[in-house]
Protein backbone atom coordinates (compact mmCIF):
# COMPACT_ATOMS: atom_id res chain seq x y z
CA UNK A 1 0.00 0.00 0.00
CA UNK A 2 1.65 3.43 -1.10
CA UNK A 3 1.55 5.64 1.87
CA UNK A 4 0.28 9.37 0.98
CA UNK A 5 0.77 12.74 3.06
CA UNK A 6 -2.60 13.63 4.92
CA UNK A 7 -4.51 16.37 2.95
CA UNK A 8 -7.22 17.41 5.05
CA UNK A 9 -7.94 20.72 6.11
CA UNK A 10 -6.20 21.33 9.10
CA UNK A 11 -3.30 23.39 10.02
CA UNK A 12 -0.53 22.56 11.25
CA UNK A 13 -0.66 23.41 14.79
CA UNK A 14 -3.88 21.59 14.63
CA UNK A 15 -1.86 18.27 14.01
CA UNK A 16 -0.09 19.16 16.75
CA UNK A 17 -2.72 17.36 18.88
CA UNK A 18 -1.20 14.96 21.01
CA UNK A 19 -3.46 12.51 19.64
CA UNK A 20 -2.75 13.18 15.76
CA UNK A 21 0.59 11.62 14.21
CA UNK A 22 2.64 14.49 13.42
CA UNK A 23 5.22 15.61 15.95
CA UNK A 24 7.51 18.58 16.31
CA UNK A 25 10.87 17.63 17.99
CA UNK A 26 14.51 19.28 18.24
CA UNK A 27 17.81 17.49 17.28
CA UNK A 28 20.82 18.88 18.51
CA UNK A 29 24.44 18.10 16.93
CA UNK A 30 27.26 17.76 19.13
CA UNK A 31 29.33 20.88 19.74
CA UNK A 32 27.14 22.92 17.40
CA UNK A 33 23.31 23.77 15.71
CA UNK A 34 19.65 22.38 17.18
CA UNK A 35 17.24 21.53 14.20
CA UNK A 36 13.74 21.52 14.79
CA UNK A 37 11.84 19.42 12.61
CA UNK A 38 8.32 17.64 12.03
CA UNK A 39 7.99 13.79 12.19
CA UNK A 40 5.32 11.99 10.73
CA UNK A 41 4.37 8.57 11.63
CA UNK A 42 1.73 8.47 8.66
CA UNK A 43 4.53 8.43 6.19
CA UNK A 44 6.36 5.36 7.80
CA UNK A 45 10.01 5.21 7.31
CA UNK A 46 10.21 8.78 5.24
CA UNK A 47 8.33 10.66 8.27
CA UNK A 48 11.21 9.51 10.90
CA UNK A 49 14.78 10.50 10.92
CA UNK A 50 17.08 7.96 10.80
CA UNK A 51 20.24 7.96 12.85
CA UNK A 52 22.87 8.20 10.39
CA UNK A 53 21.50 11.47 9.30
CA UNK A 54 23.08 12.84 12.32
CA UNK A 55 26.22 11.01 11.87
CA UNK A 56 26.65 12.52 8.40
CA UNK A 57 25.07 16.10 10.00
CA UNK A 58 28.40 15.69 12.38
CA UNK A 59 30.31 15.53 9.77
CA UNK A 60 29.60 18.16 8.18
CA UNK A 61 29.61 19.92 11.31
CA UNK A 62 33.24 18.64 11.35
CA UNK A 63 33.86 19.87 7.81
CA UNK A 64 32.16 23.49 8.18
CA UNK A 65 32.45 24.05 11.13
CA UNK A 66 30.13 26.91 12.72
CA UNK A 67 31.95 29.84 13.88
CA UNK A 68 31.49 28.98 17.84
CA UNK A 69 33.08 25.86 16.94
CA UNK A 70 36.77 25.33 16.88
CA UNK A 71 37.10 22.06 15.07
CA UNK A 72 39.76 21.64 11.87
CA UNK A 73 37.88 22.23 9.05
CA UNK A 74 38.15 20.69 5.43
CA UNK A 75 35.46 22.77 3.57
CA UNK A 76 35.55 22.92 -0.40
CA UNK A 77 37.27 25.73 -2.46
CA UNK A 78 35.23 28.76 -4.19
CA UNK A 79 33.67 27.17 -7.19
CA UNK A 80 35.10 29.53 -10.05
CA UNK A 81 33.07 28.68 -13.05
CA UNK A 82 29.45 29.11 -11.21
CA UNK A 83 26.95 29.45 -13.64
CA UNK A 84 24.78 33.51 -14.04
CA UNK A 85 23.73 35.06 -10.94
CA UNK A 86 20.58 34.67 -11.62
CA UNK A 87 18.38 32.14 -12.52
CA UNK A 88 14.67 31.59 -11.87
CA UNK A 89 13.07 27.67 -11.96
CA UNK A 90 9.95 26.23 -11.05
CA UNK A 91 7.66 22.86 -11.41
CA UNK A 92 4.62 22.27 -12.11
CA UNK A 93 3.52 20.53 -8.50
CA UNK A 94 3.17 23.82 -6.39
CA UNK A 95 7.56 24.32 -5.55
CA UNK A 96 8.39 28.09 -5.03
CA UNK A 97 9.81 29.83 -7.77
CA UNK A 98 13.77 30.01 -7.13
CA UNK A 99 15.81 33.25 -7.60
CA UNK A 100 19.23 32.67 -7.34
CA UNK A 101 20.70 36.20 -6.45
CA UNK A 102 24.37 35.18 -6.40
CA UNK A 103 26.31 32.16 -8.00
CA UNK A 104 26.24 29.59 -4.56
CA UNK A 105 29.65 28.39 -3.90
CA UNK A 106 28.37 24.79 -2.51
CA UNK A 107 25.29 23.39 -4.39
CA UNK A 108 24.41 20.18 -2.52
CA UNK A 109 21.61 17.47 -3.44
CA UNK A 110 20.46 14.99 -0.69
CA UNK A 111 18.34 11.64 -1.57
CA UNK A 112 15.81 10.12 0.55
CA UNK A 113 15.89 13.27 2.44
CA UNK A 114 12.66 11.78 5.11
CA UNK A 115 12.68 14.81 7.61
CA UNK A 116 15.21 16.54 6.08
CA UNK A 117 17.72 16.64 9.16
CA UNK A 118 20.77 16.43 7.19
CA UNK A 119 19.83 18.58 4.52
CA UNK A 120 18.45 21.40 6.77
CA UNK A 121 21.65 21.10 9.22
CA UNK A 122 23.75 21.66 5.99
CA UNK A 123 21.53 24.55 4.88
CA UNK A 124 21.71 26.12 8.66
CA UNK A 125 25.76 25.45 8.92
CA UNK A 126 26.75 27.23 5.65
CA UNK A 127 24.26 30.17 6.55
CA UNK A 128 26.38 30.31 9.81
CA UNK A 129 29.49 30.56 7.79
CA UNK A 130 27.91 33.37 5.42
CA UNK A 131 28.73 31.03 2.38
CA UNK A 132 26.37 31.33 -0.35
CA UNK A 133 24.53 27.77 -0.79
CA UNK A 134 21.84 26.12 -2.28
CA UNK A 135 20.91 22.37 -0.88
CA UNK A 136 18.01 20.58 -2.43
CA UNK A 137 16.29 17.96 -0.26
CA UNK A 138 14.51 15.08 -2.20
CA UNK A 139 12.10 11.96 -1.31
CA UNK A 140 9.30 10.22 -3.08
CA UNK A 141 6.24 12.38 -3.69
CA UNK A 142 4.31 12.06 -0.88
CA UNK A 143 7.47 12.79 1.67
CA UNK A 144 7.81 16.80 0.05
CA UNK A 145 5.11 18.25 1.94
CA UNK A 146 6.59 17.58 5.07
CA UNK A 147 10.28 18.16 4.01
CA UNK A 148 8.46 21.78 2.99
CA UNK A 149 6.86 22.04 6.58
CA UNK A 150 10.37 22.16 8.13
CA UNK A 151 12.03 24.11 5.78
CA UNK A 152 9.98 26.84 6.54
CA UNK A 153 10.25 25.69 10.45
CA UNK A 154 13.77 26.60 10.21
CA UNK A 155 13.74 29.70 8.34
CA UNK A 156 15.72 28.47 5.55
CA UNK A 157 15.87 30.08 2.04
CA UNK A 158 19.21 28.46 0.88
CA UNK A 159 16.91 25.03 0.71
CA UNK A 160 14.62 23.68 -1.90
CA UNK A 161 12.60 20.39 -1.52
CA UNK A 162 11.73 18.35 -5.35
CA UNK A 163 10.33 14.79 -5.59
CA UNK A 164 13.12 12.26 -7.08
CA UNK A 165 12.35 8.92 -7.20
CA UNK A 166 14.76 6.52 -7.51
CA UNK A 167 15.62 5.23 -11.12
CA UNK A 168 12.92 7.94 -12.52
CA UNK A 169 14.67 10.09 -14.82
CA UNK A 170 11.92 12.46 -15.65
CA UNK A 171 12.17 13.32 -12.26
CA UNK A 172 15.72 13.56 -11.92
CA UNK A 173 16.24 15.75 -15.11
CA UNK A 174 13.31 17.87 -13.41
CA UNK A 175 15.12 18.55 -10.15
CA UNK A 176 18.64 19.10 -11.60
CA UNK A 177 16.73 21.44 -13.90
CA UNK A 178 16.12 23.78 -10.26
CA UNK A 179 19.31 24.32 -9.60
CA UNK A 180 22.02 26.81 -10.70
CA UNK A 181 24.43 24.21 -12.30
CA UNK A 182 25.34 20.54 -11.57
CA UNK A 183 25.69 19.83 -7.86
CA UNK A 184 29.22 19.72 -5.69
CA UNK A 185 27.88 17.65 -3.32
CA UNK A 186 25.54 14.33 -3.64
CA UNK A 187 24.94 12.98 0.05
CA UNK A 188 22.12 10.38 1.39
CA UNK A 189 22.01 8.32 4.42
CA UNK A 190 20.42 4.74 5.49
CA UNK A 191 19.25 4.04 2.23
CA UNK A 192 21.01 0.65 1.54
CA UNK A 193 18.85 -1.49 3.36
CA UNK A 194 16.19 -2.60 0.95
CA UNK A 195 17.51 -5.04 -1.82
CA UNK A 196 15.03 -4.52 -4.06
CA UNK A 197 15.76 -0.74 -4.17
CA UNK A 198 19.48 -1.08 -4.84
CA UNK A 199 19.19 -1.08 -8.86
CA UNK A 200 16.91 2.30 -9.11
CA UNK A 201 19.49 4.24 -6.29
CA UNK A 202 22.74 2.88 -8.19
CA UNK A 203 20.63 4.33 -11.31
CA UNK A 204 19.70 7.52 -9.98
CA UNK A 205 23.61 8.10 -8.76
CA UNK A 206 24.83 7.04 -12.25
CA UNK A 207 22.34 9.19 -14.15
CA UNK A 208 22.98 12.60 -11.32
CA UNK A 209 26.72 12.60 -10.72
CA UNK A 210 27.65 13.56 -13.93
CA UNK A 211 31.75 13.18 -13.83
CA UNK A 212 33.95 13.35 -10.90
CA UNK A 213 34.13 16.59 -9.93
CA UNK A 214 30.96 15.86 -8.41
CA UNK A 215 31.34 14.58 -4.40
CA UNK A 216 28.73 11.43 -2.80
CA UNK A 217 28.76 11.39 0.37
CA UNK A 218 26.94 8.05 2.12
CA UNK A 219 26.47 7.27 5.62
CA UNK A 220 24.61 4.22 6.92
CA UNK A 221 24.51 1.87 10.12
CA UNK A 222 25.54 -1.63 9.64
CA UNK A 223 21.89 -3.88 10.30
CA UNK A 224 22.11 -6.71 7.79
CA UNK A 225 25.26 -6.60 6.76
CA UNK A 226 24.74 -9.98 3.87
CA UNK A 227 22.13 -7.43 2.03
CA UNK A 228 24.14 -4.07 2.29
CA UNK A 229 27.18 -5.44 0.69
CA UNK A 230 25.12 -6.27 -2.04
CA UNK A 231 24.48 -2.72 -2.75
CA UNK A 232 28.76 -1.93 -2.18
CA UNK A 233 29.43 -4.51 -4.49
CA UNK A 234 26.75 -3.22 -7.33
CA UNK A 235 27.73 0.53 -7.38
CA UNK A 236 31.27 -0.57 -7.53
CA UNK A 237 30.98 -1.01 -11.20
CA UNK A 238 30.24 2.90 -11.24
CA UNK A 239 32.03 4.59 -8.78
CA UNK A 240 35.27 4.29 -6.58
CA UNK A 241 34.91 4.57 -2.97
CA UNK A 242 36.80 5.25 0.19
CA UNK A 243 36.10 5.58 3.81
CA UNK A 244 36.08 9.28 4.92
CA UNK A 245 39.01 8.57 7.11
CA UNK A 246 39.77 12.50 7.81
CA UNK A 247 37.47 12.86 10.14
CA UNK A 248 38.26 11.44 13.61
CA UNK A 249 35.54 10.60 14.90
CA UNK A 250 34.49 7.83 11.90
CA UNK A 251 36.92 5.21 13.70
CA UNK A 252 34.65 5.60 17.03
CA UNK A 253 31.36 5.26 15.40
CA UNK A 254 32.71 2.66 12.82
CA UNK A 255 33.44 0.48 16.22
CA UNK A 256 31.49 1.36 18.67
CA UNK A 257 28.13 1.42 16.65
CA UNK A 258 28.77 0.38 13.04
CA UNK A 259 28.04 3.91 11.27
CA UNK A 260 30.00 3.93 8.07
CA UNK A 261 30.57 6.95 6.18
CA UNK A 262 31.69 6.48 2.53
CA UNK A 263 32.89 8.52 -0.42
CA UNK A 264 32.69 8.08 -4.04
CA UNK A 265 33.75 9.17 -6.99
CA UNK A 266 32.49 8.87 -10.24
CA UNK A 267 33.89 6.08 -12.82
CA UNK A 268 35.48 8.07 -15.80
CA UNK A 269 34.28 4.71 -17.55
CA UNK A 270 32.71 1.50 -15.68
CA UNK A 271 34.03 -1.69 -15.00
CA UNK A 272 33.35 -4.57 -17.68
CA UNK A 273 32.93 -6.50 -14.50
CA UNK A 274 29.24 -6.18 -12.74
CA UNK A 275 30.40 -6.13 -9.16
CA UNK A 276 33.21 -4.44 -7.74
CA UNK A 277 34.68 -5.93 -4.92
CA UNK A 278 36.36 -2.52 -3.50
CA UNK A 279 34.56 -2.10 -0.08
CA UNK A 280 35.12 -5.46 1.21
CA UNK A 281 38.54 -4.68 0.83
CA UNK A 282 38.16 -1.33 2.47
CA UNK A 283 36.22 -2.72 5.36
CA UNK A 284 38.41 -4.75 6.16
CA UNK A 285 41.01 -2.40 6.34
CA UNK A 286 38.86 0.08 8.27
CA UNK A 287 37.83 -2.85 11.03
CA UNK A 288 41.43 -3.71 11.69
CA UNK A 289 43.13 -0.15 11.35
CA UNK A 290 44.35 0.66 15.21
CA UNK A 291 44.32 4.76 15.72
CA UNK A 292 47.13 4.64 18.58
CA UNK A 293 49.16 2.60 16.54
Amino acid sequence: MMLTWNTDKRTMDDRMEPEQDLLQVEIAIPGSLKIPLYEDNTLWLSGHTWPSAKVISEYFSWRWPAPHDTSPTDAMPPIDDASSSASESSLDSGIEVIIHHEPPQLVALELGSGTGLSGLFLASLLNTKAIPSLVMLTDLPEAIPLIQENIKLNNLANAIATPLSWGHNIEACAALRLLPRKPDLVFASDVVYWNHLHPQLIACLDFIVQDQTTEVLIAYKEREAVKEHEFWLQIGKYFEMEFVTEWPELYALCHSDGFYLMRLTKRLVPLASDISDDFISLKMLQVNYDPDG
